[in-house]
């Protein structure tokens, strides 16, 4: 299913009138969230050139196969993103977006899902048992959450970042808390 989609996609844009560059600059700006009309306007091309390759993208990847579960060593960690409401102090997570992240220590790779509600080991748990093989090694945070996965089959290591961000031992979630910090340049 997967190599169906690439080569589909490959092929639209191998057959395509856009010179490689223009492609390139629209795939680029496709993925910085600049808006189609901005992007027709930087690339000298229609609105309707630019929506039609918008979608193509967004089309592709919504029939991408899911991922693989992460096996190995993995960093597991919560955000919360979104603006503080006017007058509030502190850094509360009133009217924020809760997410997890998964970060692959081995391949660097990243998983994120925004979560609907608050997060809990009730909304936790099940994502990680879904997202990761049982016996990997898992890096977090001191979250009450992940309290169970040493029993679940994993081995978990705990950083308590109110005292530290890497303990005496090394173990620290830097990749994870990096791919946060790089994500909320875009919001």
């Amino acid at each position: 299913m997967q190599s169906g989609v690439v080569w589909g996609m490959y092929t639209k844009i191998k057959n395509s009138n856009l010179s490689a560059w223009k492609m390139h600059s629209l795939i680029t700006k496709w993925c910085y969230s600049t808006p189609s009309a901005t992007c027709a306007r930087k690339l000298n091309l229609s609105r309707r050139t630019t929506d039609l390759w918008y979608k193509r993208i967004q089309d592709a990847i919504l029939h991408l196969p899911p991922q693989p579960s992460f096996l190995g060593v993995v960093e597991i960690d919560e955000s919360y993103f979104g603006h503080k409401p006017l007058g509030m102090k502190g850094a509360g997570m009133v009217g924020k977006v809760p997410i997890i992240g998964i970060r692959s220590r081995d391949t660097g790779y990243v998983w994120a899902r925004t979560m609907s509600q608050t997060l809990s080991q009730e909304i936790v748990i099940p994502v990680i048992l879904e997202r990761v093989e049982k016996g990997s090694t898992i890096y977090s945070g001191g979250f009450g959450a992940y309290a169970p996965l040493k029993f679940l089959g994993y081995t978990h290591h705990v950083v308590y970042h109110a005292h530290t961000y890497v303990d005496s031992y090394g173990i620290h979630t830097n990749g994870i808390e990096s791919f946060w910090r790089y994500l909320r340049y875009f919001f």
